[in-house]
């Protein structure tokens, strides 16, 4: 972990695993006040402040309370690390602001927040959720026992953006973005088939953010 943040640290000097996937199994945390603490980056150095968090990924936002009760809001631009403890999920979850364009018509990156699901060489697994609406099959239907006798239900699904992290020896650094089989494929195809048998024996679904988790911890052992 140090070696992040410090490369993180250099770069602003120059300028649980748990599965996410099942549509109401687990809580999205950006709906809670978690306890946790915010790093800010500053010209001299860093400041952490200890409390009460909340975060926005759409809008890269972190929401602190301090120790009077005083809610104040940061932008990804303020913060170089946020971490807590989720207590819907009951896992550590950490962090980190990068530059990044999310526009594929445009070059211009601004900071936005990842999280770190895996930290390892030659990457690191970042990803970022989101809730999205889904329309499904009513399982029920015609013979719902709640009365909703519709063929159709919509329902709040988290979805998963995933990153693969690289670092160069230079400090530099490159984000690979993939959202499912096929184009993590694309991305690790150096080892595609040993990932492929890795996949099946292993019954692994590249949804499931544990099994996304467990595919890039193989493919690292693989490279070493």
């Amino acid at each position: 972990m140090q070696k992040i943040i410090i490369s993180l640290l250099l770069l602003t000097l120059l300028q649980n695993p748990y599965n996410t996937h099942k549509a109401l199994a687990q809580s999205f945390a950006e709906e809670y006040w978690n306890n946790g603490e915010v790093t800010l980056q500053e010209d001299e150095g860093s400041t952490v402040l200890k409390g009460k968090i909340k975060y926005n990924l759409s809008e890269n936002l972190v929401q602190f309370i301090d120790e009077n009760g005083n809610i104040q809001t940061l932008t990804a631009r303020k913060v170089l690390f946020f971490k807590f403890n989720d207590a819907k999920n009951m896992v550590e979850r950490q962090f980190y602001t990068l530059p990044y364009t999310l526009n594929v018509n445009s070059d211009y990156k601004t900071p936005i927040f990842f999280e770190l699901l895996l930290e390892g060489q030659p990457y690191s697994l970042l990803c970022r959720e989101k809730l999205i609406t889904q329309t499904v099959q009513n399982p029920n239907y015609p013979y719902s026992p709640y009365g909703i006798n519709t063929p159709f239900l919509t329902q709040n699904v988290i979805k998963n953006d995933y990153f693969l992290l690289n670092f160069y020896d230079d400090g530099s650094y490159r984000l690979k973005p993939f959202e499912d089989r096929k184009t993590l494929m694309l991305v690790l195809a150096d080892r595609e088939e040993q990932i492929k048998e890795h996949i099946k024996v292993n019954k692994l679904q590249p949804e499931i953010k544990s099994h996304v988790i467990s595919i890039i911890t193989y493919y690292n052992s693989i490279k070493q």
